[in-house]
């Protein structure tokens, strides 16, 4: 990683063929500091199908906030599920003609004695979800097919601490429709500022395709759902910088209909933003961008 960022995504063909300035002129949006266009690539032969590598390219905000660079965390600690069967549903995975290397699938033990298809204890599943989280490839992501209100982990960037925004991206349509707890914890925990909860159904979708799999401890039945997208800021925390970042499903939530605690998801977080002239070589005069509303709510 160069200064502690993502490495930059290979020089590929962007495949949403719709740029900033012609969504503009079809009157989609108005780009501003609350219309985010999220630019991204798309490898393999650019089929926007769910199994090519997805390559998060940067997020314009207005000619003066522009995210280049890309945050993953240093190491992941207290990775914590309600373990058992629980366990045989939470995966990392990728798509099927990804780049990632050196598996696309891989199961937390669920502690039952053996290790069955593709589980991982977990010293090396969570190995494997950290890699997942240092690449700008989405399309390879934290896969919680079993609903698991306990789960938690702390994202360590003591390295080089948040303080700008942070990017969620959950697969699934429909604004998505999982729970998820954010908030900045010191070494030993403590909650610093406040605890922030994305809601279901308040991402806003994306027209971008991520791989599904088959339930079950090994890799079977790929196909695709859409993703989704939601951004925040540090200061939305309670905090001017996060060096821990908590990840957990709210307490004394009663769950809706089709509402769950198993999010499939990405977080990032960016460095600071650059103005338009620095992104000109970047953009090439080809960037593919779709806008998109955020909505936020505080817990």
């Amino acid at each position: 990683m160069e200064n502690g960022c993502l490495p930059n995504p290979p020089a590929m063909r962007t495949v949403i063929k719709l740029s900033a300035l012609a969504a503009l002129a079809a009157g989609a949006a108005t780009a501003s500091a609350v219309d985010p266009q999220v630019f991204f690539r798309i490898g393999g032969n650019g089929q926007n199908n769910g199994q090519n590598d997805v390559w998060l390219d940067y997020i314009k905000y207005s000619q003066n906030q522009i995210y280049t660079d890309f945050l993953g965390p240093r190491q992941i600690l207290n990775f914590t599920t309600s373990g058992g069967s629980t366990n045989t549903g939470i995966r990392v995975v990728a798509g099927t003609n990804t780049s990632t290397n050196p598996n696309k699938f891989a199961v937390l033990d669920d502690g039952d004695g053996k290790i069955e298809g593709a589980e991982m204890n977990k010293t090396n599943f969570v190995n494997r979800l950290t890699q997942a989280f240092n690449s700008r490839n989405i399309n390879e992501y934290l896969d919680m097919s079993g609903n698991d209100a306990n789960f938690s982990m702390v994202l360590d960037f003591t390295h080089n601490p948040l303080r700008n925004k942070i990017v969620y991206f959950e697969r699934g349509g429909g604004g998505s429709n999982s729970w998820l707890q954010l908030e900045a914890v010191d070494a030993q925990g403590k909650t610093l500022g406040q605890k922030f909860v994305v809601q279901p159904r308040t991402s806003t979708d994306m027209n971008l395709n991520t791989v599904t799999y088959s339930w079950g401890k090994t890799q079977s039945g790929a196909w695709s759902q859409q993703l989704s997208f939601y951004d925040l800021d540090v200061a939305d925390l309670g905090v001017s910088s996060i060096s821990y970042l908590k990840v957990s499903m709210p307490q004394g939530v009663k769950l809706g209909p089709g509402e769950d605690f198993q999010p499939d998801f990405r977080i990032y977080a960016t460095r600071d933003a650059v103005p338009e002239p620095a992104t000109m070589l970047l953009l090439g005069g080809a960037g593919a961008a779709a806008i998109w509303r955020k909505r936020r709510r505080k817990a």
